[in-house]
């Protein structure tokens, strides 16, 4: 046999143990990475005692703060590293870092958030609360399935966001200009407008009806001088823009009590449809500097 010939013969064999080795690591990494990656969370029976639920306090209405209620059984005491709620109907969020204890027979309520929605998904299915717990055995992510009542508040607050969606595509809603005080049948108020406008693009084009406005439990929160039942806007396929004229008034509730405990002083409302969808609740907080205005109003009537 030539040089030439063997030369040739020893490198076919040597790219070919190489070829071979480099299949073997590949295949490792691989069998090695997907392990990994779908080792299962343990369930919550797999901690004995522990419960979880999902929440949503009245002060965290209008946000996307939710909670995850994590609760301990009798001797039982466990360390919270971490919260996440976990669902297909939502852009994935952080897991939300805590630094809990619990002692036995404790529940808290742990606060975090989630992310936009997925108009198209059930959120009730794969809904999941993920809870990082460190106790005596180590830390473990704990993923537990949301049922009963966590499923329900959790499908509303996604119906709720995906009609807030529905409506900025068509003609979002805001606080428009300078809010002025006067004397309306006799009381102070604040009156100013609230727009619905198109956005650039034209949006959805569809029509948008408000059917009615409501305040909190210190605030009127009304359309200012309604010239008959029924909706107080309603903005046409073929307009771009509408103004509708409200005022924000005292609604006589002066007590210290009522002043002191409210948690949702600024939650107005404005109840929407739009195209041809059902009733919708849009949450319109007032900008800051007017919530000022209203609290000096406040002071001043009562």
């Amino acid at each position: 046999m030539s040089d030439l010939a063997h030369r040739s013969r020893w490198r076919t064999k040597t790219v070919r143990a190489v070829t071979t080795v480099l299949l073997v690591a590949v295949a490792v990494a691989l069998t090695t990475s997907c392990s990994k990656d779908h080792v299962p969370r343990p369930a919550a029976r797999d901690i004995e005692g522990l419960s979880v639920t999902v929440v949503q306090q009245r002060i965290d209405e209008g946000t996307r703060r939710i909670g995850i209620r994590v609760g301990t059984g009798p001797g039982m005491s466990v360390h919270v590293r971490g919260v996440q709620l976990e669902s297909p109907a939502f852009e994935p969020v952080p897991t939300t870092d805590k630094d809990t204890e619990f002692a036995p027979r404790q529940s808290i309520d742990l606060t975090t958030t989630y992310g936009d929605p997925r108009c198209g998904e059930d959120p009730g299915e794969g809904l999941a609360a993920i809870v990082i717990v460190q106790d005596r055995d180590g830390e473990r992510t704990v993923e537990v399935p949301v049922t009963g009542s966590g499923i329900g508040l959790v499908r509303r607050l996604h119906a709720s966001e995906c009609a807030s969606q529905a409506l900025r595509r068509a003609a979002p809603v805001s606080y428009a200009g300078r809010f002025s005080r006067d004397a309306v049948a006799g009381a102070q108020v604040l009156v100013g407008a609230l727009e619905l406008s198109r956005p650039a693009t034209g949006g959805s084009r569809v029509v948008v009806v408000v059917d009615s406005l409501t305040g909190s439990v210190l605030f009127d929160f009304a359309a200012f001088r309604q010239p008959a039942p029924g909706p107080v806007a309603r903005l046409e396929p073929s307009r771009d823009r509408l103004r509708l004229p409200v005022l924000i008034g005292s609604n006589g509730r002066c007590d210290q009590h009522a002043r002191s405990q409210s948690t949702q002083t600024f939650l107005f409302s404005a109840y929407v449809r739009v195209g041809g969808s059902a009733q919708h609740r849009e949450i319109l907080v007032p900008p800051p500097a007017l919530q000022r205005r209203a609290l000096a109003l406040l002071d001043d009537v009562c």
